[in-house]
C-alpha cells in the first residue's frame, strides 16, 4: 500500500490536496528504490558478464587445444590405419606360409606313411631271412652229425684194416683219407656255424631296429597328422586375424576421416567462440558504462530526495512500543517504512513487533489498516492491546482498526475485509471512507504475493492504495525474506525512508531512518 508523500512547506495536514511538489517527492522516492535495485542488478550482471567473458576465453583456449588434440588424434589414427593395413598384408603372407606349411606337413605325413610301409616290407624280408638262416643252421647241424658219424666209421675202418694185416693196408689208406675229409668237414661246419650265428645275431639286431624304425615312423606319421591339424587351425586363425585387420584398417580409415571433420568443426567452433568472446568484451564495456550511468542517476536521486528526508527527520513521529524504534523517536509520520524479517527469525518475533506497533499507534490516536502475516492471529493482537489498556473489539467497532485478510484466516467480522473478487484499491477506498483520523498502513508483501501473485504485486508496488492516502498517512510494509523474491525485497527496502530489521533473538535494529 502506498502514500502520496509528506506535506510540502506551507501545506497543512487537514486532508487538502497534496501539492505537485509532494507528488514529485513521492515519485522520486519510488524511482530511487527502483534505480537502486537496477543499479545493484546491473552490477551483478557486470560481474556475471565478466565471469562469462572469462569462461568464454577459457572455452576458446579449450577449443583450440581440442582442435590441436583432434588433429593429433587424426594423424595417430591414420598411422594406426597404415599399420593395420601393413599388418593385414603380413597376415595374408603368414596365411599363405601356413597354407604352404600345411601342404608340406601333409606331404611329410604321406612320406612317413610310405616309410612305414617300406620298413614293414623290409621287416617281413628280414623275418624270412631269419627263417632261412635257421634252416641253414639246421642243415649245418645235420652235416656236422654226418661228419661225426663218418669220422667214427673211418676210425672203425682203420681198426679193421689193421686187423686184416697186409691185405687191409689199402683199405686203411682209404679210411685215413675219409677220416681226413671228415675232420675237414667238421672244421668247415664249425666255421659255417660261426658265420650262421653271426648272421642270426645281426639279423635279430636288424629286426629289432626295424621294429623301432616302424614305431618311430608311425609316431612321426601321427605327429605329422597332428601338425597338419594344428596348422589348419593356425591357418584359420591367421585368416580371421587378416580379415579383422582389414576391418580395423577400414574402420580406422573412417575414424581418421571423421576426426578430420571433428577437427574442422572444432576449429570453426573455436572461431565462433573467439567472436563470442569479442562480442562479450564489447558488451562488458558498454555494461560498465551503463552501470556507471545508473550509479550517477542513483546519486542524483539521492540528492533530489534529500529535502524529503530532511522534512521527515524534522516532522512528527509515531510511537512504536518497540525499544529500538522508540529510542530514535519512533516511525516518521508520512514516511514509507519497511520491516525486514530475517529468514532465521521465528514468526512470533515479527508478529510481536507488528502487534506492538499496531496497539501503540491506536493508543496514540491513529487509525491502523493492518494486513496480518500468515501467523499473526487475533490472540496475539488482543494481548498487545491489553498491554496498552485497550480493547481489540472496541477498536474494530470505533473504526480505529481495519484488517485486510490476505490469507483468509480471520473469518470475517467488523472491519475485517477479504480480497476475493476485489483489489486492494477497492478495499482501501472502503477503509478511507470510514476512518476519521491519520492512518498507519501496515502492509504485508508476502500476503499480497499469496493473494494476487508475483506479477500483479510487482506491477502495483506502492500504487495499490486507490489514491486515497493523505500526505500525513504512513505506510510500513512487512517483507519476509523467506517469502518475498530478493529483487522485490530490495526494491521495497531501497524505496523506504526507514528500514527496521527483525532477527532471531528477538533482535531488532534500524539500519536506516531519516
Amino acid at each position: 500500500m502506498s502514500r502520496s508523500g509528506p506535506a510540502s512547506a506551507g501545506e497543512t495536514a487537514d486532508g487538502t490536496e497534496p501539492s505537485a511538489a509532494a507528488i514529485d517527492d513521492d515519485v522520486l522516492t519510488t524511482a530511487q528504490g527502483a534505480v537502486g535495485v537496477v543499479h545493484e542488478t546491473s552490477s551483478a550482471v557486470d560481474d556475471e558478464l565478466q565471469s562469462i567473458n572469462e569462461l568464454a576465453a577459457a572455452q576458446v583456449d579449450s577449443m583450440v587445444a581440442v582442435a590441436d588434440d583432434v588433429s593429433d588424434l587424426s594423424a595417430t589414427i591414420e598411422e594406426v590405419a597404415s599399420s593395420a593395413s601393413e599388418m593385414a598384408d603380413r597376415s595374408e603372407h603368414a596365411a599363405e606360409a601356413v597354407e604352404a606349411g600345411t601342404e608340406a606337413s601333409t606331404d611329410a605325413a604321406a612320406a612317413m606313411d610310405d616309410v612305414a610301409t617300406v620298413v614293414d616290407a623290409i621287416a617281413d624280408d628280414v623275418g624270412r631271412l631269419v627263417e632261412s638262416v635257421e634252416r641253414i643252421d639246421e642243415i649245418v647241424d645235420v652235416i656236422a652229425s654226418i661228419a661225426d658219424e663218418t669220422n667214427l666209421l673211418a676210425l672203425n675202418a682203420s681198426i679193421q684194416a689193421a686187423q686184416a694185416g697186409q691185405d687191409g693196408a689199402g683199405f686203411g689208406v682209404v679210411a685215413g683219407e675219409i677220416k681226413s675229409l671228415a675232420n675237414q668237414s667238421q672244421d668247415r661246419t664249425g666255421e659255417v656255424e660261426t658265420v650262421v650265428d653271426e648272421i642270426t645275431a645281426a639279423t635279430r639286431t636288424l629286426s629289432e631296429r626295424l621294429e623301432s624304425a616302424v614305431e618311430i615312423a608311425e609316431t612321426g606319421a601321427r605327429r605329422a597328422g597332428d601338425a597338419e591339424s594344428e596348422l589348419e587351425t593356425v591357418s584359420a586363425a591367421v585368416a580371421d586375424v587378416a580379415a579383422g585387420l582389414d576391418d580395423v584398417s577400414t574402420a580406422t580409415g573412417e575414424g581418421a576421416r571423421a576426426s578430420e571433420r571433428v577437427a574442422q568443426r572444432c576449429e570453426e567452433t573455436a572461431d565462433s567462440a573467439e567472436r563470442i568472446d569479442d562480442a562479450l568484451d564489447a558488451i562488458e564495456s558498454k555494461r560498465y558504462r551503463q552501470t556507471d550511468m545508473i550509479g550517477e542517476v542513483d546519486r542524483a536521486l539521492e540528492v533530489a530526495t534529500e529535502p524529503r528526508r530532511n522534512r521527515l527527520a524534522g516532522g512528527s513521529r509515531i510511537p512504536a512500543g518497540v525499544d529500538a524504534l522508540d529510542a530514535i523517536g519512533g516511525v516518521p509520520e508520512g514516511c514509507r517504512g519497511v520491516v525486514e524479517v530475517d529468514g532465521e527469525a521465528p514468526d512470533r518475533d515479527a508478529d510481536r513487533t507488528v502487534a506492538s506497533l499496531v496497539a501503540t499507534a491506536v493508543a496514540n490516536d491513529y487509525a491502523v489498516s493492518l494486513s496480518p502475516t500468515a501467523s499473526l492471529d487475533r490472540h496475539t493482537l488482543e494481548r498487545a492491546f491489553r498491554e496498552h489498556g485497550l480493547d481489540l473489539d472496541r477498536a474494530f467497532d470505533r473504526d480505529r482498526l481495519f484488517v485486510i485478510d490476505l490469507f483468509d484466516s480471520w473469518g470475517g467480522g467488523t472491519n475485517v475485509f477479504d480480497v476475493d473478487g476485489q483489489g486492494l484499491g477497492t478495499v482501501n477506498e472502503r477503509i478511507d471512507s470510514r476512518r476519521d483520523r491519520r492512518l498507519l498502513v501496515i502492509g504485508n508483501i508476502a500476503g499480497e504475493l499469496h493473494a494476487f501473485g508475483e506479477q500483479a504485486t510487482r506491477e502495483t508496488t506502492y500504487d495499490n492504495d486507490g489514491g486515497v492516502l493523505e500526505v500525513t498517512d504512513t505506510v510500513v510494509n512487512v517483507v519476509d525474506e523467506d517469502a518475498v523474491p530478493s529483487t522485490l525485497a530490495r526494491f521495497y527496502a531501497g524505496a523506504a525512508d526507514q528500514v527496521v530489521r527483525v532477527e532471531a533473538g528477538p533482535d531488532l535494529t534500524v539500519p536506516r531512518t531519516p
